[in-house]
């Protein structure tokens, strides 16, 4: 195997960046509510928070995004919307719109969603 082929694949980085972080989920958790204050604030949304991120049960780490459903985002602003929050936070962040979003996602905002 060349030197090339092993850098491509560590274990122990894959494994260290899957692992669970208490203190990057509440950091986390911090910027996805100042997220939702100011997609409430400037749009009168309401979010919802989802994922590894709110579920006690799972765990967050290097690889984890925060997942935010949103309801009442104006649709011609979306893009804009979704560049000012990401201003907001150093963690990737996925918002997802309750009106276009699919059963599974709006199952889970009603069955495990945590408005933020």
């Amino acid at each position: 195997m060349s030197t090339k082929a092993k850098s491509r694949y560590n274990p122990q980085v894959y494994l260290a960046a899957r692992r669970n972080d208490p203190e990057r989920k509440r950091k986390a958790q911090e910027e996805a509510r100042a997220v939702a204050r100011f997609l409430s604030e400037s749009y009168g949304a309401r979010v919802y928070g989802i994922g590894s991120l709110f579920d006690i049960d799972r765990s967050f780490s290097g690889k984890s995004d925060i997942d935010l459903v949103v309801m009442g985002l104006p649709k011609e602003k979306f893009f804009s919307i979704c560049a000012d929050a990401g201003q907001l936070t150093q963690f990737q962040v996925d918002i997802i719109p309750y009106e276009d979003a699919n059963e599974l996602v709006r199952e889970t905002v009603k069955e495990k969603g945590v408005l933020l």
